[in-house]
């Protein structure tokens, strides 16, 4: 929304405030026109980066490479 115009941005707070599933298409189309699902993307890889970050200095164990696993995963999972 931070990308798009007033207008967008009013209407797309329409379709949140009042449920309007069938304007998915709309949503859509906004997200894709102002790079919305870029821009997710490599936020969610940055986050993921820091996360991984975060493991590091902890002893290798199962738990921090299923931690590992579950960033990676959550960035390049195709769904």
């Amino acid at each position: 929304m931070a990308h798009s115009d007033e207008a967008t941005r009013q209407r797309l707070r329409e379709i949140v405030q009042n449920g309007e599933a069938s304007a998915m298409p709309e949503v859509l189309a906004a997200i894709q026109a102002t790079g919305g699902l870029d821009y997710s993307r490599q936020r969610a890889r940055q986050y993921a980066e820091a996360a991984e970050a975060a493991l590091e200095g902890l002893a290798e164990n199962p738990a921090v490479a299923a931690l590992r696993g579950l960033a990676r995963y959550a960035v390049e999972r195709g769904h």
